[in-house]
């Protein structure tokens, strides 16, 4: 007797590490457009991957998960937490959440985020409407704000040597002509303010996972997220293992996403990670004098930084790139 078919549409994973005011916040952001949603009523669900938090993020979740089931009428638990004895790390434990998931779709979300009004509708209906033009746009994410409402840049070119170069030395920072640089980190468009006002996509070689929508079924048969990543590089590691199979990468500029960022590490800690995560994609992916020029080129970019924060009397963060790039050229991170 063949298994019986889930009815849910849509299973949003959300990693949980000591932000348990952020988290509960999500959550609840988050259970109040589905329910307002008649799309997504009833079909979806909400699974928490608490990687061994030391604050009261475990408490906070459970307290909430029995508020919101003793509200609900659907049969299903809404909320879901899997806890972890130890911190298996962002990729792994959202690896953990797939496995479960019931729902057609996946949408990996950060817990320091809140969602704006039909985010979640935008989403389900693009991707949806890519798959049934059979368009090669398998991965989609929503279009990041900072805490003002300003937009966050996210995604860029897959990197390569060109690409490194032109985000590590500031090419793509250059007026007008920046935007022809390749760069990992990519700008957004300026016109992207009128975006909202119809639907539209951006593609990219790679998208964060920040706010992340695939097919449960594609992130299965690309293996998820890479096991080795503890954190920083798992999203642009999956975006370009999709290119491989002839796959695009999206931002859905009328779907947005506060995200508040560097909740669970410092701003220069997770720069540092940054890094590290483009060294080991380099290690896996290109050879070992694509690598060494690598070096060279992070290394020098720092060395520019540093003379760009020195003269604007930021001294806090141009030591940090002082420091970054001594340690490049002792070669801390081979």
């Amino acid at each position: 007797m063949p298994a019986k078919k889930s009815k849910l549409l849509l299973s949003i994973v959300i990693v949980s590490f000591n932000t348990a005011k952020l988290t509960k916040a999500c959550l609840n952001s988050v259970v109040r457009k589905i329910n307002c949603s008649q799309l997504l009523k009833e079909k979806t669900e909400i699974i928490v991957v608490d990687n061994a938090s030391s604050d009261d993020s475990v408490d906070a979740i459970l307290n909430l998960s029995k508020n919101i089931d003793s509200r609900q009428t659907q049969h299903h638990s809404i909320l879901k937490l899997i806890q972890n004895k130890t911190n298996q790390g962002f990729g792994q434990a959202n690896n953990q959440a797939a496995q479960v998931a019931k729902g057609k779709y996946l949408l990996f979300l950060n817990s320091d985020t809140l969602l704006k009004p039909k985010s979640l509708e935008v989403l389900i209906n693009t991707i949806e409407s890519q798959e049934a033009k059979k368009a090669h746009v398998k991965l989609l994410t929503a279009s990041l704000l900072n805490a003002n409402n300003s937009y966050q840049h996210q995604g860029g070119d897959l990197p390569n040597l060109l690409s490194v170069f032109g985000q590590w030395c500031g090419l793509d920072d250059w007026p007008i002509l920046g935007q022809f640089f390749p760069s990992i980190q990519k700008k957004l468009p300026k016109n992207t303010l009128l975006a909202h006002k119809k639907p539209l996509l951006i593609t990219r070689g790679w998208i964060g996972a920040t706010a992340l929508m695939i097919e449960k079924e594609n992130f299965l048969n690309l293996d998820g997220f890479d096991k080795q990543i503890f954190m920083y590089g798992e999203d642009l590691d999956l975006c370009w293992r999709a290119h491989q199979l002839g796959w695009q990468s999206a931002i859905a500029t009328s779907s947005f996403v506060v995200h508040f960022g560097s909740q669970s590490s410092s701003d220069t800690n997770a720069k540092t990670k940054e890094i590290q995560a483009l060294f080991y994609f380099f290690k896996k992916y290109f050879s070992a004098w694509q690598t060494k020029i690598l070096f060279i080129l992070i290394a020098f970019g720092c060395f520019l930084r540093y003379l760009a924060f020195k003269l604007q009397n930021k001294s806090s963060i141009a030591t940090f790139y002082k420091e970054l790039g001594i340690d490049l050229l002792h070669k801390k991170y081979q």
